[in-house]
Formats: structure tokens, sequence, C-alpha cells
């Protein structure tokens, strides 16, 4: 299986999860966020639960489902890279054998 496919597929299959995490992460913030008491007058004013909601329903999934597809993306192309230095060595000592007989 080539790189890119392998990058696309394990991709995907991290990044949909982590982003139906995120959604229902971002839920509960909203949920916690509007159960908090009453507002402060002040210089800082709090956001209500359902600005905090509607900011995180879809920062949260999408960064996660970034984040997951970046680290796989990152640890298949070290995978890649490692299994073909380690199998580098053992096709030239085939070949030096082969070479030999």
């Amino acid at each position: 299986m080539s790189l890119r496919k392998r990058i696309l597929i394990h991709g995907l299959l991290a990044a949909v999860p982590l982003a139906l995490i995120g959604y229902v992460l971002a839920l509960l913030a909203g949920l916690w966020a509007s159960s908090q008491s009453a507002l402060r007058s002040g210089p800082a004013v709090a956001a209500s639960g359902d600005e905090v909601t509607a900011a995180f329903v879809w920062k949260l999934p999408l960064f996660l489902a970034i984040g997951g597809f970046a680290f796989v993306a990152i640890g298949e192309v070290i995978r890649t890279l490692w299994s073909t230095k380690a199998n580098v060595p053992q096709k030239t000592q085939e070949a030096q054998k082969e070479q030999r007989s």
C-alpha cells in the first residue's frame, strides 16, 4: 500500500472519532458554562453558555481532527523512513551474497 493511501486511510480513521469526541466535549463545555453563576459586571464580561457552545462546537472537533490526522501522518512518514532504512542493509547483504555465488 502506498504511503499516501496509508496516511489517508489511517488519518481518517483517527480524525473522525476525534471529531465526534470533540463535538461531545464542546457540548459538555457549553453545559458547564451555562450552569455557572450569573455574569459579573466589570471590565471583563464573561461569555454566556450559548456563546461558549457556539464557539466550541466547530472549533474543538475541527482542531482535534486536524491534530489527530497530523499525528497519524507524521507517524506514518516516520514509520516509512524507519522501515526503509532498516531494509536497505538487508537488500545489500542479499545482493552481495548473490554476487559471491
